[in-house]
């Protein structure tokens, strides 16, 4: 007789235990919290940082009217009424730009922060150089 019990509570035990390590090992290791974020869509640079000096387009000198635009495969800058196409590449923190015709490689930005509303990158040629973007 007390051998059963002992029988059934070892068991019992067993079935917890190897129920516990099925239920609390999952393949889906995501973090909900973390949201993926697009770069599609419309941006306007509303504050560059070169040299440690901050520039705003505030007041009655806006520092440009540069815009990017991120589409699906391209990429259209507008700076001071000069426009601009490019295929674009988000590889890794770098966005890639590429010559639409040709394909070669014309230029990146390192992304520092990418989240809905704003986009901030680092000028690939002067790392001292931040531009600040809002979505539009």
């Amino acid at each position: 007789m007390k051998q059963t019990v002992k029988f059934k509570k070892t068991l019992v035990l067993l079935f917890i235990g190897a129920l516990s390590l099925t239920t609390s090992c999952s393949s889906d290791n995501q973090d909900d919290s973390k949201q993926t974020t697009t770069i599609i869509g419309k941006w306007h640079n509303y504050k560059r940082v070169e040299n440690g000096v901050t520039y705003t387009d505030t007041g009655a000198d806006p520092i440009s009217d540069l815009n990017y635009e991120f589409q699906n495969n391209a990429c259209i800058i507008t700076e001071n009424g000069d426009v601009q196409n490019y295929i674009y590449k988000v590889d890794g923190d770098y966005i890639k730009y590429y010559n639409p015709k040709t394909e070669v490689l014309t230029g990146s930005e390192k992304i520092v922060t990418l989240t809905k509303d704003e986009l901030v990158v680092v000028n690939q040629y002067n790392d001292d150089e931040l531009k600040y973007f809002k979505r539009l």
